[in-house]
């Protein structure tokens, strides 16, 4: 171990890094770690959510979106253990990025709506599941959540039908 104390680096060793992270690397490949690795705390991020244990679950997913940044999944994973504990505001924010991150892939919105459901704001997640089935018909992706979504959609038009 070195006598030196941690010094900080300098503006170009800054920029250096900066444009690397900006141009597709990640911390990941800068500090070696193989696919695998990565491929281990997800499946074990993964399988903690799906036993409940939503706060450790968030930790390695939140450790997955620093290290593997570009990678959509990690945020979907993320912001899902956020709305399981009930974070909702945080799980907006996580699942918006996520939904920039790929367009192709409409759960995030779907899951940004069930947020603003949870938090009442009906008229802001019917708009968003609307955009997401939309997205869902135009990237040609299916998935069981999207049928959930026609058919709460449906619900809310025959509520509405039956006020008038």
């Amino acid at each position: 171990m070195s006598n030196q104390p941690f010094q900080a680096p300098d503006s170009q060793e800054l920029a250096t890094i900066t444009e690397y992270l900006l141009t597709g690397g990640t911390l990941a490949e800068a500090n070696q770690m193989s696919e695998g690795a990565l491929e281990a705390i997800y499946t074990s991020g993964y399988n903690q959510y799906q036993n409940g244990h939503f706060e450790e679950a968030a930790r390695k997913f939140q450790y997955l979106c620093f290290y593997d940044h570009w990678n959509a999944r990690n945020f979907l994973c993320l912001g899902s253990c956020q709305m399981m504990l009930k974070s909702y505001g945080q799980a907006i924010r996580t699942f918006e990025y996520t939904a920039r991150m790929d367009i192709t892939n409409p759960l995030a919105k779907v899951y940004m709506a069930d947020c603003y459901m949870a938090l009442r704001e009906r008229g802001m997640a019917e708009i968003i599941y609307k955009s997401a089935l939309k997205d869902a018909e135009k990237y040609q992706f299916s998935h069981l959540e999207l049928t959930r979504v026609k058919n709460l959609l449906q619900t809310f038009e025959d509520k509405q039908g039956g006020q008038s």
